[in-house]
């Protein structure tokens, strides 16, 4: 096992790290999601249930009304945060597993 190139993978995971970090501030996308729901009337024997769709965004565990049609971009940019933010989860736990290596 070479250290230096132990050491380098680390450096390039930290960057790697950092640069998606940057991109997710980029974003400026909060946690969230965005949900698409059919709601039922109050009225008996509606011929139109479900209605909708309906879209929310929910952040923070609070669900926020989008309207009939919610933003593509929107949409499209919390996809990316959401992907962002598992990459750098997915390099965290590398960096964690290769940092437990050298430390032994």
């Amino acid at each position: 096992m070479d250290i230096g190139l132990i050491i380098e993978e680390l450096k390039r995971l930290e960057e790697e790290k950092r640069r998606l970090e940057e991109e997710l501030k980029n974003i400026g996308e909060d946690e969230g999601i965005i949900v698409c729901k059919y709601v039922r009337c109050s009225k008996q024997n509606c011929k139109s249930c479900p209605h909708g769709p309906y879209y929310y965004v929910i952040e923070n565990g609070k669900w926020k009304y989008l309207g009939k049609s919610a933003d593509p971009v929107l949409i499209a940019r919390k996809e990316r945060a959401k992907e962002l933010k598992k990459e750098i989860r997915k390099i965290e736990r590398k960096i964690m597993q290769i940092s437990s290596i050298i430390s032994f």
